[in-house]
């Protein structure tokens, strides 16, 4: 259990550093991209939190561009849905 979760940990580092980087390259130049990222950062580490929880109810959905993405865009309600076909599938 405790690899499964400094794997998580990890990846969700490099995620969210990559992310805020940018977002502190572009913050005077598009404001709508930076708060983009910040809130993909935002949902990927309410992932990560939701991941701890559930990883004993083999519930883990995967942080990687795709699931940072669907959270930066419909937010938690994108989350929840995540976690939903994750549940029925």
């Amino acid at each position: 259990m405790s690899q499964v979760i400094s794997a998580q940990l990890f990846s969700w580092a490099i995620y969210a550093v990559s992310l805020f980087v940018i977002c502190l390259f572009t913050i005077n130049m598009s404001e709508r991209f930076s708060r983009l990222c910040m809130q993909g950062v935002m949902g990927s580490s309410f992932i990560l939190i939701l991941n701890c929880i559930l990883f004993k109810f083999n519930l883990c959905v995967g942080i990687n561009a795709v699931t940072v993405g669907i959270s930066a865009l419909l937010g938690m309600p994108g989350i929840g849905l995540m976690y939903l076909l994750l549940y029925i599938f």
